[in-house]
């Protein structure tokens, strides 16, 4: 599965807790949010409420690497006042699982491995360089 490619501005603010959402240039999402994501993004971007969408994020600990949050959560400043980057954007819990283990196994079958934060960060620095 190749996830489309959502490019918002570098780091956006949202108004509701001055945090930034970054966005990983390849985003990993499922089907049932693919064609909407932009419209999705957007919307949590402005610090909407949006149902059941899941944010998958790098965690702030760097001892762990992924974790995910219901984007509702997000809006209503349940999660702490974190930068957060975001990998991924799911339909459900169960997409949001899904994705975690599409992660984990591109992760291994690149790698050889299962360090998910230094991989995706590598990614992201790599297409960052070749675009600006």
């Amino acid at each position: 599965m190749i996830p489309q490619i959502y490019q918002p501005a570098r780091k956006k603010e949202i108004p509701f807790d001055k945090k930034t959402i970054e966005y990983y240039y390849n985003l990993y999402t499922n089907e049932s949010v693919r064609e909407k994501k932009l419209q999705i993004l957007s919307r949590i971007d402005r610090g909407e409420f949006v149902i059941n969408k899941y944010l998958i994020v790098l965690t702030q600990n760097e001892r762990n690497h992924l974790e995910f949050y219901d984007s509702a959560f997000v809006s209503q400043k349940v999660v702490d006042k974190q930068d957060l980057f975001v990998v991924g954007l799911a339909e459900g819990y169960g997409g949001a699982v899904q994705i975690v283990e599409t992660i984990v196994n591109e992760v291994l079958r690149m790698t050889g491995g299962t360090d998910i934060r230094t991989y995706l960060l590598d990614q992201q620095l790599e297409f960052e360089k070749r675009n600006g």
